[in-house]
């Protein structure tokens, strides 16, 4: 990826599903409800780590949906 100061920036890419990118919704049934939580929570704690170690590493974190890969 080209930044505006026309350097190319490394990144670090994960693809997810959009649903798994947000907190669930409460009107699922209970047993969908608890594992789509756990799931959530996984994606936040993997995507901290993620993020830390991109920016040690002089890489840049993105977390990227079927939304993005359909409107390239």
């Amino acid at each position: 990826m080209i930044n505006k100061y026309n350097k190319i920036d490394k990144l670090l890419i994960e693809v997810k599903p959009k649903k798994q990118t947000r907190p669930p919704s409460k009107r699922l049934k209970p047993k969908n409800y608890l594992y789509e939580s756990a799931m959530f929570q996984t994606n936040i704690a993997k995507w901290s780590y993620a993020k830390r170690w991109a920016e040690k590493h002089g890489y840049k974190f993105i977390v990227i949906t079927e939304d993005f890969l359909k409107n390239l």
